[in-house]
């Protein structure tokens, strides 16, 4: 008898391949091996069904961009402006323009930046003040806000060095002119005016009262106005002028490159964009318009803080 028939028998099998016979255990199924098959056989497990893919290749949406955080130093509020192209300067049919804003030329903002929602208040200086109150104070009293009364309203009265401090405390910086516009545009191309033409005028603290403006001679309090659609941000026009990073430069727009500008090397004077409640509104709401301020600044000039999208600028916007 073959010695595979003999195996079988032994094993108390009956079947197996090759004979038309199965194996089976006596008692329990507990597989047997054997040396001397007649053929060689392997297990074949069943095959994975493919990966399903993704009809859309999009990249997750980074959902910590899309609302505002407060951040844990000054106590401010902080939208994210999203990396793009706008076109900066005089508005081609605005016959207003001055020569400082022209030409009118595209510019590529290459990274997104967060920016402070509303102009820094007193309130926030002070808490820079307070880590060391030793070495550090506030500036005199504007005339508007005598002996610092009012704390929950824009700070002005500080020079260029003093607001760029501040912001370097935050771990950022003043933001670049091209910055200030580019979010003070808010994705609309071609505006002269901040929120729409018809009655812009009517939506920002400017000289005189008008609308939604019951201030006169002095600054709101941040959210008194309306903010932009499209980023949230609020008194990008009127209220206080306010500092950006840029040296001043008459003619600097003729030759200023395409991505992130940063104004002239050097310079006397500093850029501030916006207006303020002590402006003229058919000329200085123009979202165009440039400025030129000592670094003394003044009691209509303030500012906001930019800080560059990092792990540790996150860290510090629970």
């Amino acid at each position: 008898m073959p010695d595979s028939i003999n195996l079988l028998k032994q094993g108390g099998f009956r079947n197996f391949r090759g004979l038309g016979l199965q194996p089976q255990s006596a008692a329990k199924d507990i597989p047997h091996y054997f040396s001397n098959a007649i053929e060689a056989f392997r297990f074949t497990p069943e095959p994975m069904p493919p990966p399903v893919k993704n009809a859309l290749s999009v990249p997750p949406e980074d959902l910590f961009l899309k609302r505002t955080h407060v951040n844990r130093k000054d106590r401010q509020e902080y939208a994210y402006i999203p990396p793009g192209k706008f076109l900066m300067g005089c508005v081609k049919a605005d016959t207003t323009c001055e020569e400082r804003e022209k030409p009118q030329h595209p510019v590529t903002i290459t990274h997104g930046f967060w920016l402070g929602v509303t102009e820094t208040t007193v309130d926030a200086y002070q808490r820079w003040i307070d880590q060391e109150p030793k070495i550090r104070k506030l500036p005199s009293a504007p005339t508007w806000n005598p002996r610092w009364k009012l704390t929950n309203v824009p700070i002005p009265q500080l020079n260029w060095d003093q607001a760029n401090t501040f912001c370097q405390w935050l771990g950022g910086r003043l933001p670049t002119e091209a910055e200030w516009e580019y979010a003070a545009r808010a994705g609309k191309e071609n505006e002269s005016f901040p929120l729409n033409s018809e009655n812009a005028r009517e939506k920002a603290n400017f000289a005189g009262k008008k609308g939604n403006d019951k201030y006169e001679d002095e600054a709101a309090p941040p959210k008194k106005f309306d903010p932009d659609a499209t980023f949230g941000l609020y008194d990008m026009s009127g209220n206080l002028w306010e500092w950006t990073a840029d040296y001043y430069g008459e003619n600097y727009y003729a030759e200023s490159p395409e991505n992130d500008p940063k104004g002239p090397n050097t310079g006397k004077d500093r850029v501030a964009r916006g207006g303020s409640f002590f402006s003229d509104p058919k000329k200085h709401l123009r979202i165009s318009y440039r400025a030129a301020f000592d670094k003394k600044g003044g009691n209509a000039v303030g500012f906001r803080c930019a800080l560059s999208d990092s792990p540790a600028t996150r860290s510090m916007m629970p």
